[in-house]
């Protein structure tokens, strides 16, 4: 009787992990209305704003950010602000020029991936971070403001000659 009970568990728990990873996706950032998708300025990140599209190509409407996902972000020169707190996988940044900054105000984003780009620029922290983060092929990275870190907070660097002060 036992040996049943423990390979239902096992069962139960792989199906719970496997839906949890069926979950997890990229979604992509816009203004709402533009496609393909290339935003530049400022936007606020929260669950609410319907700034998030499923893929880059103007084929499916915007929808509100799932907190878990992997975030894309397009375009010239960004500031993404975490208005609430925001949990992200990964982070790609595809600029042809600028960089992206990630701040918070009134909230804390918490990263459990890596940060890449395809085209190196730079990228800054400003407010509340959490997470085990890997920043890879920017130009420089930067921690701005007034950052804060909870404890645990993992941060590496492919390229430590990248940090700027």
């Amino acid at each position: 009787m036992r040996t049943k009970y423990i390979h239902w568990l096992a069962v139960v728990s792989l199906s719970l992990c496997a839906a949890h990873t069926a979950l997890a996706a990229t979604q992509h950032m816009g203004d709402g209305s533009d496609k393909p998708i290339t935003a530049t300025g400022s936007r606020n990140w929260d669950t609410s704003s319907t700034f998030w599209r499923p893929v880059n190509d103007g084929s499916a409407s915007y929808t509100i950010w799932t907190n878990g996902n992997d975030a894309a972000f397009y375009g010239g020169s960004m500031t993404i602000t975490a208005t609430e707190d925001i949990s992200v996988g990964n982070i790609h940044w595809s600029g042809a020029s600028g960089g992206l900054t990630l701040s918070s105000s009134g909230g804390k984003i918490t990263i459990d991936g890596a940060v890449t780009t395809d085209n190196p620029q730079w990228f800054k922290f400003d407010g509340s971070v959490a997470g085990t983060v890997s920043i890879s092929d920017v130009l420089y990275f930067q921690f701005t403001g007034g950052v804060a870190f909870d404890s645990g907070t993992v941060i590496t660097v492919d390229d430590p000659g990248s940090l700027a002060r």
